[in-house]
């Protein structure tokens, strides 16, 4: 069986892993991200 695709996105500015993959701001260092 084939497992779903994870990607894995760091936030560009503080390096922060972002959880959930869809948040639209960083919860550390609060930058917006862009998808």
């Amino acid at each position: 069986m084939h497992k779903p695709e994870i990607t894995i996105r760091y936030c560009p500015f503080c390096g922060t892993k972002i959880d959930p993959l869809g948040a639209r701001y960083c919860k550390k260092c609060g930058a917006k991200l862009t998808e």
